[in-house]
């Protein structure tokens, strides 16, 4: 009898158990407070090889109770307690957005987070292929796409026979980058250096740079075909060089730059609907980039951007 009762008892206690093992597995109980769960991830933005530490609760001591998986991809962790996770990023993960999943025991509520995946080295972002050499050799010069084609317009070189630097305002353009034609040698505009190009209206539009006289210009021209240039505005705003050159929001817009002779460098803005007139929009504001040249000027998600530059200390 007491035989019978122990063998009863002992029954009944692994009845008690295993309906607690399964209950700490039940999908269907997000509350359960044996379900993992994850706090925190460091970083969120990751390259193949980084090391990740994911924190959180009611994870596990034992490796063979923890699947992890990121991308789809299961990672065997470098260490492993019941609050700290960590690995390290593997081969094969596609850039962007990817989802962490941690389970214990098939359990998986509330233990998933996203994590960024980048490149980690250039070779992934840029992909370099010479293409040849080009038949011509210029420096300061400006670049556009235009009419499915490459255009080369104005610039600096060096001549060989006077034996110093020389500029011009040729106009060349391209159907491969290697081989280069010359639309014209005597547009409108005079010879120069540092100035920029930018598309608007479907028009070519170039303005300001540096004259041979060491002198910088504040012209506007525009062209159709590269041939025919047209002065569209001139000394509507101060005369600078190397500054930023844009279309955005359905107007050029002119930032920064600045003078050769005397070293001044702005931090005003201009803009234009039509190239011809031009508004003040910024001068000298303390909200405003300090004056400087050498800019990068782009339009990203819908704002205007300036990156880098020379100060008025001749500091980048």
């Amino acid at each position: 009898m007491k035989t019978k009762r122990l063998s009863a008892i002992i029954l009944t206690m692994v009845f008690a158990i295993t309906g607690l093992i399964f209950h700490s597995c039940d999908k269907e109980d997000d509350n359960n407070p044996s379900n993992p769960s994850i706090t925190s991830i460091s970083p969120e933005i990751a390259t193949e090889g980084s090391e990740i530490t994911i924190t959180g609760e009611n994870f596990t001591n034992d490796v063979s109770k923890l699947t992890l998986t990121i991308g789809g991809i299961s990672v065997i962790p470098i260490s492993l307690t019941t609050t700290e996770i960590k690995f390290v990023v593997p081969e094969g993960l596609s850039i962007g957005v990817t989802t962490i999943i941690v389970k214990i025991d098939g359990c998986s509520a509330d233990a998933t987070v996203n994590i960024t995946i980048e490149s980690n080295t250039e070779a992934d972002l840029w992909e370099w292929t010479k293409v040849g050499i080009s038949n011509i050799e210029w420096f300061e010069n400006e670049i556009e796409l235009y009419n499915n084609k490459l255009w080369l317009i104005g610039g600096d070189r060096w001549d060989e026979v006077l034996n110093e630097n020389h500029f011009t305002n040729n106009v060349y353009n391209s159907n491969d980058g290697i081989i280069w034609n010359i639309v014209t040698d005597h547009p409108a505009f005079t010879a120069r250096a540092l100035h920029q190009i930018v598309i608007f209206n479907n028009k070519l539009f170039l303005a300001g740079g540096v004259l041979e006289n060491n002198h910088s210009a504040s012209d506007v021209w525009s062209s159709s075909d590269g041939i025919e240039w047209v002065l569209e505005s001139s000394d509507q705003f101060m005369e600078r060089e190397r500054f930023g050159f844009v279309e955005y929001n359905e107007s050029l817009w002119v930032l920064g730059g600045g003078l050769a002779e005397n070293h001044i460098f702005n931090n005003d803005t201009y803009k234009s609907i039509d190239g011809k007139n031009w508004e003040n929009v910024i001068l000298n504001s303390d909200n405003h980039p300090i004056g400087r040249s050498d800019i990068f000027t782009f339009v990203f998600e819908d704002k205007l951007w300036v990156v880098g530059g020379s100060d008025n200390d001749e500091d980048p």
